[in-house]
C-alpha cells in the first residue's frame, strides 16, 4: 500500500483512487441524509422533515448555510421517527378510550 507521505509533492492522484483507499466507507446508518432523502427512505414529506430539523427535534441536524438544505444523521432520523410514532400512537389510544366512554 502506498502511503501519502511516500508520494512526491508533485504527484497527481485520481480522486477516485483517494476515495477508494483513504476515505472510510460509512455504514449506511452512519451517513447524513437530506430532508428529501429522508422523505424517500422513511416516509412523510421533505417539508415535514425540514420542519422537524428546524424545530431541533432531530439530534445532529444541520444546514451548510442559512437557507440551504437540511441534513441529518440517518440513524437519528430513524430514532426520531420511531419515537414520534410511539408518541402519536399513545395519544390516539387515549382519544379512543375517551370517545368510547361517552
Amino acid at each position: 500500500m502506498v502511503l501519502p507521505a511516500d508520494l512526491p509533492d508533485s504527484a497527481l492522484i485520481p480522486a477516485g483512487w483517494v476515495r477508494q483507499h483513504y476515505i472510510p466507507k460509512l455504514d449506511s446508518a452512519e451517513r447524513d441524509i437530506s430532508a428529501a432523502e429522508a422523505a424517500e427512505l422513511l416516509g412523510h414529506s421533505a417539508n415535514w422533515w425540514q420542519d422537524r430539523c428546524r424545530a431541533g427535534d432531530i439530534a445532529g441536524s444541520y444546514q451548510a448555510r442559512i437557507g440551504s438544505k437540511w441534513y441529518m444523521p440517518l440513524a437519528n432520523a430513524k430514532l426520531f421517527l420511531q419515537e414520534y410514532k410511539e408518541t402519536k400512537s399513545r395519544r390516539n389510544r387515549g382519544r379512543r378510550r375517551r370517545a368510547q366512554a361517552s
